[in-house]
């Protein structure tokens, strides 16, 4: 019976939490990154599908482009660091990220910050 809980616990995966991924980063839409072939969904970022159009003043604008050209705006080649912090439905990493060019940035681990992106202007 000892064999079977060690056995078990060496077959536990371990938190998916601790990998942090530094690399260059590329916008796939509004709150996803590929990053030199990684997929990473930003942490507490929900915006617009790509395709998604929404109405603002009684007009329809491509508020999906929109959030897609902001994040590439702001990350598009950047050196970035992203802590991650679970791994989605679609079996992407979520994480929380910070540009590496910038030292100051740094990562935030408060929660109340659900990305370091998210002060910088991407819609949520």
């Amino acid at each position: 019976m000892k064999w079977f809980f060690v056995i078990a616990l060496a077959l536990t995966p371990l938190s998916a939490s601790a990998q942090v991924i530094s690399r260059s980063g590329r916008a796939m839409d509004g709150d996803s990154l590929n990053m030199a072939g990684i997929a990473v969904r930003l942490h507490g970022v929900d915006a617009p599908e790509l395709n998604q159009t929404c109405a603002r003043g009684g007009q329809s604008w491509a508020c999906g482009k929109e959030a897609s050209a902001k994040l590439a705006q702001l990350v598009n080649g950047a050196e970035l660091q992203c802590e991650q912090r679970d791994v989605d439905d679609y079996d992407r990493i979520v994480a929380s990220c910070a540009d590496s060019d910038d030292p100051a940035q740094g990562y935030r681990h408060d929660h109340a910050h659900r990305s370091d992106l998210i002060p910088r202007g991407i819609p949520i």
